[in-house]
């Protein structure tokens, strides 16, 4: 599927929804979104955030307590 949507919205999303799980393990969940990407692209939203999802998820799961989980979009 390609539909247009903002990418800032879906990475603010998937930082809400495994925050807590990192907070359980004492990590440290940064997101950083570099401000030269457009606003808007055109992809699979649905795709996307599972596939960021599972990186996340797996990060956290395989991060010892007290460290530090980055997500960085450039």
């Amino acid at each position: 599927e390609e539909v247009d949507f903002r990418l800032h919205d879906l990475l603010v999303s998937i930082e809400q929804s495994m925050v807590h799980k990192a907070q359980e393990k004492n990590i440290d969940l940064n997101v950083v979104i570099d401000e030269n990407l457009p606003e808007n692209i055109v992809g699979d939203p649905v795709r996307i955030s599972q596939i960021l999802n599972n990186l996340v998820s797996n990060a956290i799961k395989f991060t010892p307590a007290g460290g530090t989980v980055r997500l960085h979009i450039t």
